[in-house]
């Protein structure tokens, strides 16, 4: 006799089906919330890197402020309801100013304008300045006006130039003069502690001798390279 044909319609899912399915979505969801996190963190990182547009505003005092828009919040300690808003520029120029950010009041504002003239500058003190430039005053006395085709390709040479001329400088104050200065506070050391021990010292002051020297050499070339800087002035 043969077996019955069993009925398909009444077979029962497998035992742990629905945590399977579960797990799956849950699965899914955790990692399109993971892509969502980089993604968020991707684009906000790289607005670090994205130079933002320079903003110019005019305030009701009289005072022009120049740079970029950095934030726009409600006003602390408003009410929700009156929705009191303030900006904060990064205005630069920190010894001048004082600080490199400032808050204003967005009612104090009566203009803001995006100019394209303005120009920013990352500096090696002080952090960066934001300004509109007028012209070039180059060594020799002559200004090269800001409006001229040839003033933004003179001042990329100049600041090149520049750049060449501290990294040689650094190379010589940190590189070169370090070492010597190390190498003689080492045979200063020495010498001490020969005169100590009552041991000949003819060698280590001849050593000595010869490093100083060498200092003073490295000093005057480093102090030579700073007086012929350029002295073109932005």
């Amino acid at each position: 006799m043969k077996d019955p044909v069993p009925n398909l319609s009444d077979a029962k899912p497998p035992a742990g089906e629905p945590l399977v399915w579960f797990t799956s979505v849950g699965l899914v969801l955790g990692l399109t919330m993971v892509l969502l996190l980089a993604g968020v963190i991707v684009i906000n990182g790289a607005k670090a890197f994205w130079p933002a547009e320079i903003s110019q505003a005019e305030l009701t005092d009289g005072r022009v402020l120049l740079g970029p828009l950095a934030q726009d919040r409600l006003k602390p300690g408003t009410p929700p309801a009156e929705n009191r808003r303030e900006f904060q520029f990064q205005i630069g120029l920190r010894e001048f100013n004082g600080q490199s950010f400032t808050w204003v009041d967005v009612a104090a504002v009566k203009g803001l304008t995006l100019p394209d003239s303005a120009m920013a500058l990352e500096r090696m003190e002080n952090g960066a300045a934001f300004l509109i430039p007028t012209g070039l005053r180059l060594a020799d006395g002559t200004v090269l006006p800001a409006t001229d085709a040839t003033f933004e390709p003179r001042l990329q040479t100049i600041i090149a130039a520049v750049a060449d001329q501290r990294a040689t400088l650094m190379e010589v104050e940190r590189v070169r003069i370090g070492r010597v200065n190390a190498k003689l506070q080492d045979a200063k050391i020495s010498l001490r502690k020969a005169e100590d021990l009552k041991e000949p010292t003819a060698a280590l002051q001849i050593e000595i001798s010869r490093l100083e020297e060498s200092y003073q050499l490295l000093a005057t070339e480093a102090r030579t390279l700073r007086d012929t800087f350029p002295v073109d002035t932005l």
